[in-house]
């Protein structure tokens, strides 16, 4: 009996151990009727088991590692990895460090399989040693402690595990790091003054000048303006000879400009001279002026979900303008008007978009990549109450059990992330399609649904974004067979 009571508490009802023992006989029967006492972490100071007491970070991912959970924690804290890899990974990323700040977490256990399922709230205390893993960047300037060229960063981690339980713990949680402080940058050396050069002042040369400029006009052929300029330094007033026609005299420091009409149909010269010295010889292309034609622009904003489209009618138009994306109507806009149109686009996923107006192509097949953010992910599993083992090694439900789903935003995530859970069939009640979140970055949230004995199958769908995360289909849990 002191045998059977032993076992009883290395494997809780919460946390199933390593270690399965299969009784016969009537002694047995009458020793699985007994209730389960309740968890002790004092008896379960061994490899695989869910207590241990280390400050050895390579004992700490062995101890994961024999749990099952290490993969699982290691993909919610951005290592992607399996076999030797992994755990060689792993003693790489995590460090044991000591808790900033009481707080109280979220406690989830692990089973064999590799299974996380919620406990509990837990409270961390100020002092207690956790296993935390960091960033590269931060890990590469971790100082020794205070003292000269180190200084004190308080950061926060959302899952840790502690030493003594290898259970993962969520939340808020507040570590005091010691990071070398950076160089000061080397202060540039003074360059030397340069010697000052005497240089004889130039003077202005004092001679006329023409500048030609075109501008259209409202549906007709343009004008071309002949700016002439006599020199402010000049000794005398000059005369302009514009296209064989003398403009002027013009008197020194001042100006004046003569029109030139375009023709629609052709290129018309300019020439201009002055005392028999050539200015301006070109030919100025007919300019009609172009019908205003509205315009339209995109770009990717991770904020808004999408691409955001920007329609603009041109401030010069004489009418309104529609617009047509990706086959919606939009307007009609007045001229000098614009309007944002927002076109969905899931993380991860590539939109094409293409925009119209008036029988004339803005945009055309653009295709725009949402990488804004890491993928979020769903994990699930069925978990039933088992009486005399764990369901799968012999044992039976007495009634039913849980089904756990585990939402997880990507660590490297800008955005939040929502989900939709849906579970049919064996469920006791049913549940969704409901939303849950929206979830921060290396966030988790555990929705844990109850589980009736018909044994029949549950199915589960998550997605996030419009994105289906699972769909994934477990069987039921047993009833305990009489006698």
């Amino acid at each position: 009996m002191r045998l059977i009571r032993t076992i009883a508490g290395l494997c809780a009802a919460l946390v199933v151990c390593a270690a399965v023992v299969a009784f016969t006989g009537s002694g047995a029967r009458a020793a699985m009727r007994r209730p389960m006492l309740a968890y002790d972490p004092s008896t379960q100071s061994h490899p695989g088991a869910c207590s241990q007491t280390t400050l050895n970070v390579a004992q700490a991912v062995s101890d994961l590692n024999a749990n099952g959970v290490l993969g699982k924690y290691a993909a919610i804290i951005g290592v992607h990895a399996t076999g030797a890899a992994l755990t060689n990974d792993m003693r790489k990323t995590l460090t044991v460090m000591q808790v900033a700040q009481t707080t109280v977490t979220a406690n989830h256990g692990c089973t064999t399989s590799g299974v996380i399922f919620p406990v509990g709230p837990r409270t961390l205390t100020k002092g207690e040693t956790v296993g935390v893993a960091l960033p590269a960047s931060l890990r590469a300037k971790l100082c020794g402690g205070a003292g000269s060229g180190c200084e004190p960063k308080l950061i926060t981690v959302h899952t840790v595990f502690p030493t003594n339980c290898w259970n993962l713990d969520q939340g808020n949680i507040k570590f005091l790091v010691y990071v070398h402080k950076p160089k000061p940058k080397p202060k540039p050396k003074p360059k030397p003054k340069p010697k000052p050069v005497h240089t004889k002042p130039q003077v202005a040369v004092a001679k006329p000048s023409a500048e030609v400029s075109t501008a259209c006009g409202t549906g007709t052929a343009g004008i071309s303006t002949v700016t002439l300029r006599n020199g402010a330094g000049a000794s005398a007033k000059a005369t302009f000879v514009v296209n064989g026609k003398t403009y002027g005299p013009v008197a020194a420091g001042h100006s004046i400009t003569v029109k030139v009409a375009l023709k629609s149909g052709g290129s018309v010269p300019i020439r201009v001279t002055s005392s028999g010295e050539m200015l301006v010889n070109q030919l100025v292309p007919a300019d009609p002026c172009p019908a205003p034609v509205p315009s339209a622009t995109a770009a990717l904003s991770c904020s808004a979900g999408g691409v955001v489209v920007t329609l603009s009618n041109a401030a010069s138009a004489t009418a309104d303008a529609t617009f047509v994306v990706n086959g919606k109507s939009y307007g009609p806009l007045a001229p000098g008007a614009s309007k944002s149109v927002t076109i969905a686009v899931a993380v991860g996923a590539t939109g094409q978009l293409t925009v119209t107006s008036g029988g004339q192509t803005l945009l055309s097949g653009t295709a725009y990549s949402n990488s804004c953010a890491s993928a979020p992910s769903a994990l699930a599993d069925v978990y039933c109450t088992t009486y005399g083992g764990p369901h799968g090694q012999g044992g039976f439900g007495p009634g039913g059990g849980n089904l756990s789903v585990q939402l997880l935003n990507g660590v490297g995530a800008s955005l939040p992330a929502s989900f939709t859970v849906t579970a049919t069939g064996n469920t006791t009640t049913g549940y969704g399609p409901t939303a849950v979140g929206p979830l921060a970055a290396g966030a988790a949230q555990t929705v844990l649904l109850p589980v009736d004995g018909t044994g029949n199958s549950i199915t589960v769908t998550v997605s996030s974004g419009g994105s289906s995360l699972l769909n994934q289909t477990f069987a039921g849990c047993p009833t305990r067979p009489a006698g």
